[in-house]
């Protein structure tokens, strides 16, 4: 169990320790949680760090259960499999949608979001501070790999992720870094001691921290 989400980016950045002062490598960490890791790992591999907001999309019954996310420049990951199983409606998923697309392009106003930024790089780190469906990071993963050219490479590292979703990802990106993958797995905050919210300003606060590398 990891103390808070400062110790776990701290932790993380040792399995990245490779990346350390690279000028072609970026930590593209998912707000709010991830961007707390994601300065951790940033500042001890000397990294730029930029937010990339993604929001999932809410099973109509369960809001905790994702049956999907969406990102900057409208670029979703359905779990079509989830959303037939739940008889999900075409006007629920339309609607959900329209709402989390507005909120993703007010997150990256914000926290001053620029893809065309991360052209620049080689290598993208994606981190978040757990992974459970794995949707959001899914669409994340889908929209870096929509505008990358060859030689480009795309890591997920997390401290903590479910054992099917582990599976998934490890096809679907060049590199995958976690500590913890459990079987077990009900919620990632049952992985901390201290997993309290996270706030706009903290990350807006951990960006800049993270400019400063």
């Amino acid at each position: 169990m990891f103390k808070d989400r400062k110790e776990a980016g701290r932790q993380l950045a040792e399995k990245l320790k490779d990346f350390r002062d690279s000028s072609e490598t970026v930590i593209v960490a998912l707000p709010r949680g991830g961007v707390i890791v994601g300065k951790e790992v940033a500042q001890v591999l000397r990294l730029p760090l930029t937010a990339l907001p993604v929001k999932k999309l809410r099973a109509p019954a369960n809001s905790e259960l994702a049956i999907g996310a969406i990102s900057i420049n409208k670029v979703k990951y359905l779990n079509f499999e989830l959303i037939k199983a739940l008889s999900v409606s075409d006007d629920f998923l339309s609607s959900e949608i329209s709402e989390k697309e507005k909120q993703v392009g007010e997150q990256a106003l914000i926290f001053r979001t620029d893809i065309d930024y991360l052209t620049s790089f080689r290598y993208y780190i994606i981190i978040d501070d757990g992974i459970a469906t794995g949707s959001t990071v899914l669409a994340a993963v889908k929209l870096l790999r929509n505008g990358l050219k060859d030689k480009k490479k795309i890591i997920v590292a997390v401290p903590v992720i479910a054992r099917d979703i582990f599976e998934v990802l490890q096809n679907e990106v060049d590199r995958l870094e976690t500590m913890v993958v459990s079987s077990d797995f009900k919620a990632v905050g049952q992985f901390y001691r201290n997993f309290k919210q996270v706030s706009d300003k903290e990350v807006i606060h951990s960006l800049r921290k993270g400019e400063e590398n």
